[in-house]
């Protein structure tokens, strides 16, 4: 749902791809990306997450971009949003449109949203 939106709050969707990245790194990549992202519980339904790779682009030196922030699990599997807290392009928060750089997941799965009522939600 909104794979290719380009404005308005479909396209702040996180989607597993070109490297898992929470945070909008400018640009694309063309040639290829090595990636490692990790993601460890705090506390409840709060989660502190990084990400860091390289990549690589035709006729460009190959560089490094990583990124960290908060993740609340609001509905576990179904609904997470992403804060953004710093990244290779500096302080997020500290942005203008720092509203804009919030990413979610929405898993429109019914049976995860059953089986997480089942079970209670944390």
């Amino acid at each position: 749902m909104g794979q290719s939106a380009t404005g308005g709050i479909l396209s702040q969707q996180f989607i597993l791809a070109d490297g898992g990245f929470k945070s909008f790194i400018p640009g694309s990549v063309n040639k290829w990306i090595t990636s490692v992202n990790l993601d460890t519980s705090v506390w409840k339904i709060f989660h502190v997450y990084a990400d860091a790779g390289i990549y690589d682009n035709k006729n460009q030196a190959t560089k490094f971009i990583w990124d960290s922030g908060v993740k609340v699990r609001v509905i576990p599997d179904f609904l997470e949003i992403y804060f953004p807290i710093q990244s290779s392009l500096g302080f997020e928060p500290g942005f203008k449109d720092y509203a804009k750089r919030i990413r979610y997941t929405l898993v429109l799965n019914l049976s995860s949203i059953i089986n997480a009522a089942r079970r209670g939600w944390y």
